[in-house]
């Protein structure tokens, strides 16, 4: 059944959306979207280059390279930049149908489900005009409540969302258990002073980072915070005026899968930290499920997290050289984290006193150093070779 006020919601394209049970009928309100089916041109195949320290090379063929799916560019162009990341990052653009269909969603392995609208097809009845100057209807109960189930299904086998802004209503109908429904404040359009939460994130843009909403009734990502991770968050002025306090950016697990949402994304007005912001994000996206597997590496031993890095390798930049202060003697562990997709690379630890271990492996492995000293510990990652550039992977260090 309806809740019996439900709160209005608009969407990227004036979606109004309101709450609805899991079990009853939905009464949804979302903005009217003009998609026609487009696929993106991939980019030519990737050339063989080499470096005297790396090789890139084209994947094994047995190797089925990694399937993304973007919905059409409206607020949130995330398609333009994974061109710009290169071949291992080729997309299809994903007709809003493709939701309907569970067996089409399987075959994709990471969707980025960007800030935008639903087809004139899902469209119920015209409510009117938003402070986006969009339209604002209701959706037909039977297609959305196909589509957050099939979201759902997507993530629990093994499946990545990336979400942005407007499609918050999409994940937090499709995952409820995390979503916090008593927070249903939106952001003025205004410029936020985010404050960098994630060790790693916080390593490569700061601890503040200042983000730009253009655009007014955006979503904060409002999730109950003991069951998200929080990477960023800020502080900001909502559509009313009041001033409010909320997550900007969480990542969570459902099933085999996880979630990543952001209240801010790919607009015109990003600066160069919004770039990297949102190079992060993509790897963060494609790495979901290797960083919940170098945690559970950092934790099978009783170990606790002290330090991640989510980093990229290209054949310009094949190597990079970190520290870490270790303040208590005892075990410590480097995880290199990356997926088996034709890559080989080097992880080089050198103690304080000059001693190296040293380890190569084509995915996630570790060192252990069972009686490590006090002092600065030198780590370098190494990429022998890669199927692409900006090829990602994590380094996390965990201690006892």
């Amino acid at each position: 059944m309806v809740s019996p006020n439900p709160p209005d919601v608009t969407n990227s394209s004036g979606q109004s959306l309101r709450d609805f049970s899991a079990a009853g009928a939905l009464a949804i309100a979302l903005v009217v979207v003009f998609l026609v089916d487009l696929f993106s041109k991939a980019p030519e195949a990737p050339r063989t280059v080499t470096s005297p320290a790396v090789t890139v090379v084209e994947p094994p063929k047995e190797y089925v390279s990694l399937k993304i799916a973007v919905t059409e560019p409206e607020f949130d162009d995330m398609g333009s930049l994974l061109t710009s990341l290169g071949p291992g990052y080729r997309y299809s653009t994903l007709d809003l149908d493709m939701l309907l269909d569970e067996k089409q969603l399987a075959e994709i392995d990471v969707l980025f489900l960007t800030c935008g609208g639903v087809k004139r097809s899902w469209v119920e009845k015209v409510l009117g005009s938003t402070d986006r100057g969009q339209q604002s209807v209701t959706v037909k109960e039977e297609i959305y409540s196909r589509a957050i189930e099939n979201l759902r299904k997507f993530v629990s086998r093994g499946g990545i969302l990336y979400a942005s802004d407007q499609r918050f209503i999409f994940v937090k109908d499709a995952f409820p258990e995390v979503a916090n429904l008593s927070s249903t404040e939106r952001g003025a359009a205004q410029n936020v002073d985010a404050e960098v939460v994630d060790p790693g994130l916080r390593e490569l843009v700061g601890e503040r980072v200042p983000l730009k909403f253009d655009k007014p009734s955006w979503y904060p990502a409002a999730f109950k915070e003991d069951k998200v991770t929080v990477l960023m968050r800020g502080s900001f002025n909502g559509t009313e005026g009041e001033k409010s306090s909320s997550p900007l950016l969480v990542r969570f697990k459902s099933g085999e899968g996880a979630v990543i949402f952001t209240s801010f994304h790919n607009e015109k007005v990003n600066g160069d930290v919004a770039i990297k912001l949102l190079k992060y994000l993509v790897f963060a996206t494609v790495l979901a499920k290797t960083e919940e597997r170098t945690a559970e590496i950092i934790s099978s031993g009783g170990l606790v997290a002290k330090g991640k890095s989510l980093l990229s390798a290209s054949s310009s930049d094949p190597s990079v050289t970190q520290i870490y202060k270790c303040a208590k003697s005892g075990l410590l562990r480097f995880v290199l984290g990356f997926e088996e997709r034709g890559a080989k690379l080097r992880l080089t630890v050198e103690s304080p006193s000059g001693q190296k271990q040293v380890k190569e492996g084509t995915s996630t492995f570790h060192i252990d150093i069972p009686e490590a000293s006090v002092g600065n510990w030198k780590y370098t990652i190494t990429a022998l070779k890669m199927p692409y550039d900006n090829f990602p992977y994590t380094l996390s260090i965990g201690s006892k």
